[in-house]
């Protein structure tokens, strides 16, 4: 894999070896050629390899602080990623290549064994931490065509600050904010939802939820398609949908009735009398499923009024 041969790639004058692409690998390998040939290149925020290594290092043993902090460690991750990429051999310029630069560096922050090797284990943990830090890279180190840029942010605040104001501060200023990622929606989705009706997507710069992220990479990266009104994702198949809600009333009565099923303690009997659904907890999986989705949904809500908030500031 690829971060067999990071030093070697790095330091070396001699071009790496050819490696053969699983096919996933190879169509974003393709994506990247044809950015090059468009000439849309990312700009490092630093000027060294080192640098960047050593921002990477300094957050790689932060990430199992809590979600907030997580969210603004995983965004200076991701851009320190971002710029280590844009500074090494350009075969290393895909996801597969940046998940194996920044498995070299975490080998290099875990306990050794008693052989002296890595703890496989403590390498495994802070990759997976670290999956969405990979991809949210990918989504900055290609801004100009997925709308994801590198800037900064008020320690208390949320407002995008970019890097010519903030190279302009003084050293007090620059010690009350931190790196953050943005992003332009419009790049990603054309349309957004405002009071149940499609319209089009402002360019503003928001921050991103993980959610947006996530959607944000299945679109660029793994072509994923776009929905009818281009407001979201195309909905997978429903899955032997009983029943479908057809109005808010609807929604809020079947909500209702669902509260009132589990305040009478139901929930506790229905692995028991439901036989057929005993063995895989079924109830409980979609009952989790659901509670899931509204969290998703509010926040999907929050982040329009966050876009038409930004497009009014920016009028």
């Amino acid at each position: 894999m690829f971060s067999i041969g990071y030093a070697a790639c790095l330091h070396s004058k001699v071009a790496a070896p050819i490696m053969v692409l699983p096919a996933k690998e190879g169509r974003q390998r393709q994506y990247f050629d044809t950015m090059k040939r468009n000439k849309i290149m990312y700009v490092s925020t630093v000027k060294t390899t080192t640098e960047a290594t050593t921002v990477i290092r300094s957050q790689l043993t932060q990430l199992d602080k809590t979600e907030k902090q997580k969210s603004r460690i995983v965004s200076i991750l991701a851009i320190s990623l971002a710029d280590l990429v844009s500074l090494s051999a350009p075969e290393l310029r895909s996801f597969e290549g940046c998940k194996g630069l920044l498995k070299d560096i975490v080998k290099g922050c875990v306990a050794k064994n008693e052989d002296g090797k890595p703890e496989n284990g403590e390498v495994q943990r802070l990759m997976s931490s670290a999956g969405d830090a990979i991809k949210l890279s990918m989504l900055v180190f290609n801004g100009e065509t997925t709308g994801f840029v590198a800037g900064y942010v008020r320690n208390d605040g949320a407002e995008y600050v970019d890097a010519a104001t903030y190279n302009g501060m003084t050293k007090e200023q620059k010690a009350r904010h931190s790196a953050e990622v943005f992003w332009n929606m419009s790049k990603t989705f054309p349309a957004m939802k405002m009071a149940g009706s499609p319209v089009p997507t402002p360019d503003a710069i928001i921050k991103p939820s993980v959610n947006d992220m996530g959607k944000a990479y299945k679109r660029h990266f793994e072509n994923a398609p776009l929905n009818a009104d281009q407001t979201g994702l195309e909905a997978p198949k429903r899955d032997n949908a009983e029943g479908v809600i057809n109005s808010p009333t609807e929604a809020r009565k079947t909500a209702l009735a669902l509260i009132h099923w589990l305040k009478d303690g139901n929930l506790l009997s229905a692995e028991t009398d439901d036989k057929a659904k005993k063995v895989d907890g079924a109830t409980l999986k979609r009952l989790a499923e659901l509670a899931q989705q509204i969290d998703i949904s509010v926040e999907e809500n929050a982040k329009a009024t966050r876009v038409a908030d930004a497009d009014e500031k920016a009028a």
